[in-house]
């Protein structure tokens, strides 16, 4: 049988990591502001979806941007618009109110908590239950002056 040494993880390895993570905070920070700055300079009034412009290299390479607008519903608005739509004297226009808002389930972690052992398998047998991405920080303290 062959031993699995355990992971050491040794101080260098923190700084490293510590290191990669500024340069990429860093990386990241430049790519957005010069994607948001060619973006405005190539699509001046963007359609909202793919925006396509020709880079005239002579490969027929083109750039695409994508523009997103988003929407986020008010809940309470909607449910008014809802009370307002039920009214069958209403002189506003009728909106399919179900085709128009998507409904996407979310676990509330505070109250799967409060689950006792029995509840809490029955509830995870309508779960996809996998580990996420770990978040790690190094914490520097302040020094006083």
């Amino acid at each position: 049988m062959v031993l699995i040494p355990e992971r050491q993880v040794s101080l260098d390895h923190l700084k490293e990591w510590y290191e990669l993570k500024k340069q990429m905070d860093e990386m990241k920070n430049k790519e957005v502001v010069l994607r948001q700055f060619i973006f405005a300079g190539l699509f001046p009034a963007p359609e909202e979806g793919t925006n396509t412009y020709p880079l005239n290299d002579g490969t027929g390479a083109v750039a695409k941007g994508v523009h997103t607008i988003n929407r986020a519903v008010q809940v309470e608005l909607l449910a008014e618009l809802a009370k307002v739509q039920a009214m069958p004297d209403s002189n506003q226009p009728k909106l399919e109110l179900e085709k128009l808002v998507k409904w996407k389930p979310e676990v509330s972690i505070k109250e799967y908590r409060l689950l006792t052992d029995e509840q809490r398998l029955l509830f995870d047998q309508v779960l996809v239950i996998k580990p996420g991405m770990p978040g790690l920080d190094i914490v520097i303290p302040k020094r006083s002056s």
